[in-house]
């Protein structure tokens, strides 16, 4: 069961324990990893005194990197064959440094291949039309490959299954309910089980269903005179419950949940969402996760005798019949837990709930946003601190100490290098958000975007700082806040708060020119009501940036364009060093499923093309 080799690793490793010491051993070890993926942060390329390029990058790298096209940079990184420049040499004559074409040796061998080798050739196995509603390219790819993948799975563990094979597939964090669907449809007709937190997803998976013709239309009886008349005097009243303003949402990298659900209550009593298709089911549970324990989840599923009077019942069942459904034994459940981009955390509970959930027989997810997983061990050191920033968030998360987050495994809660006291492998979040982007798949055009992007939010942080609106990057590191009470500069001044500011996304037309940039992120800021620095934060910032004339604004661009390439040139080392980090965060769960005596196999591989989706490690673990 499983591939070959359990981690997708290059050829030259004899033993994944060999590769697990060598990506150990650099990720802790070299200072120019370890600065660029969590040592230094983008924003502060242009507050920091010397300047960050010169201080992270040796003077033998800059100078090859003066004449050399971010594109060209790009190839070199990933693609251009490093026996030959080492034999040929490089372009025009010129030679990159020894040192820095073995640092992409050693990130290019630590990194994972991502190779996908699907069992029919490059073909997306095909979905049906109803079913693919709402899907675009990019889902339909993911869907496709990953529901065969999880059939094929689940074929394989009931056929070498001594006893009851796979009965339910429960999907963690299910969303709109896309790959539920799918695999309760033609051919795979399996009996599925979402679990999702946010209720609107939930019922925006009910509709998803019925236009997909996995559940009946409900028909709406009503007199409509009176229905209308009822309609005007309640606007008359004022008590329309208003719709939502789809304009005001929550920042990214923030988040809010109004209060977990009540978790002590008879799960009976939860409410029951089921439809049919064929021999498959999906069944919706609203379920907030705060560890891998799945048990609630699986005391709500329904028996197979309440699945066949739901398949045949001509229209949908009221909530009260469908709360009366009888609910499966826990002994008759045999669940393989799946996810596609599970989020942070959520991953980690999926995969513990192989050990806390007697139901559970094995876990196959693929996880995203490293960024939102949490620290377990506290802050890292760093060679360089003095190159961050102050950053009040930074601080809070590193110190959070959740037994929840990375890393998973012991090997890397107790790894000591020989040269160094650190006990414990710890990455920061500007590491783990790194481990996200994918450069391998960056163009031209789209490269010529976000390096602007970057660039304009560069230079934004910069006016802040001039601004005094937060603090500068401080000549050493600052320890972490022990009062909640502000602090105060030499002249007993309030020094500026450090907490980061989250401007979240733009429209494309702010990027028209940097002068439309400020003013775009001065009106959002004015309008910031829901994140945590709130009003007054945000139109302090607003009115300020509004205070600087267009000519101010455009002399920042003016002043720092001729290290526009430098930025690009620090971005793309930043992208193509945290491959290695993303290989380190996978393999930490891998390691977590080997380290378990009830876990009989555990593997990584690719279950998509990375061109289209490029998180696309699946971690697998079957107990024994």
């Amino acid at each position: 069961m499983g591939p070959e080799y359990p981690l997708p690793i290059s050829g030259d490793f004899t033993s994944t324990d060999q590769y697990v010491e060598e990506l150990l051993d650099f990720v802790t070890a070299s200072p120019t990893l370890t600065t660029l993926c969590g040592g230094v942060h983008i924003l502060d390329f242009f507050t920091t005194e010397p300047d960050l390029y010169s201080s992270v990058i040796p003077q033998s790298w800059r100078e090859f990197f003066a004449e050399l096209d971010i594109m060209d940079l790009l190839d070199l990184l990933m693609r251009d064959d490093l026996a030959t420049i080492r034999y040929r040499g490089y372009k025009n004559g010129s030679m990159p440094p020894p040192e820095f074409l073995e640092y992409i040796e050693n990130v290019r061998r630590l990194s994972f291949n991502r190779t996908f080798d699907p069992p029919d050739g490059s073909q997306t196995p095909k979905i049906d039309r109803d079913v693919a509603l709402g899907m675009g390219i990019k889902k339909v790819h993911e869907v496709g490959h990953f529901s065969r993948f999880i059939h094929d799975l689940s074929a394989t563990i009931s056929a070498e299954s001594a006893s009851q094979g796979i009965t339910h597939l429960i999907d963690l964090g299910s969303g709109q309910g896309y790959l539920l669907r799918a695999l309760a449809s033609t051919p795979y007709h399996h009996n599925s089980v979402g679990v999702e937190s946010r209720q609107n997803n939930i019922d925006g998976s009910k509709n998803w269903d019925i236009m997909a013709k996995l559940a009946p239309k409900p028909k709406i009886r009503r007199d409509k005179k009176t229905f209308r008349a009822e309609r005007a005097a309640a606007k008359a009243n004022g008590t329309v419950v208003a719709k939502p303003d789809p304009s005001v949402r929550g920042e990214r990298g923030f988040f809010h949940h109004p209060g977990l659900p009540e978790t002590n209550g008879d799960p009976e009593q939860e409410d029951i969402h089921v439809s049919t298709v064929g021999k498959g089911s999906v069944q919706y549970i609203s379920h907030y996760l705060v560890d891998g324990d799945l048990t609630r989840v699986v005391q709500q599923i329904v028996s197979p005798s309440a699945l066949s009077q739901v398949a045949n019942s001509e229209e949908p069942l009221t909530q009260d019949e469908a709360n009366s459904l009888p609910r499966a034994a826990l002994t008759d459940v045999n669940a393989l837990v799946i996810s596609l981009h599970s989020c942070g955390n959520l991953l980690h509970h999926g995969l513990r709930s192989l050990l806390l959930t007697p139901s559970v027989r094995a876990v196959a997810m693929v996880g995203c946003c490293y960024n939102l997983l949490t620290e377990r061990l506290g802050p890292p050191s760093y060679k360089l601190p003095n190159l961050r920033a102050p950053n009040a968030r930074l601080e809070e998360l590193a110190a959070a100490h959740d037994p929840h987050g990375f890393p998973m495994s012991n090997k890397f809660c107790t790894y000591t290098h020989p040269t160094s006291t650190e006990v414990g492998v710890r990455l920061n979040i500007t590491a783990r958000m790194m481990a996200v982007q994918a450069p391998q798949n960056w163009g031209t055009d789209d490269s010529a975007a976000f390096f602007t992007r970057h660039f304009y939010r560069a230079l934004l942080q910069r006016i802040f700082v001039d601004l005094k609106l937060i603090p500068a990057p401080s000549a050493a590191a600052s320890p972490p806040p022990t009062s909640t009470i502000p602090e105060t500069g030499e002249e007993g001044e309030e020094k500026p708060d450090s907490t980061p500011v989250i401007l979240g996304s733009l429209p494309a037309r702010a990027y028209a020119s940097f002068t439309t940039y400020v003013r775009a992120a001065a009106s959002k800021l004015s309008r910031h009501t829901l994140h945590p620095s709130t009003a007054s934060r945000g139109a302090a910032f607003a009115a300020a940036l509004s205070a600087l004339s267009d000519e101010q604004i455009a002399a920042y661009e003016t002043r720092f364009a001729h290290r526009r390439h430098q930025m690009a040139t620090v971005w793309s080392l930043m992208a193509f060093s945290a491959g290695a980090v993303e290989a380190l965060i996978v393999t930490d769960r891998w390691l977590w499923l080997r380290e378990q005596e009830e876990v009989g196999t555990a593997w990584v591989q690719s279950v998509f093309e990375y061109g289209v989706s490029p998180r696309n490690l699946v971690v697998v673990g079957v107990k024994r």
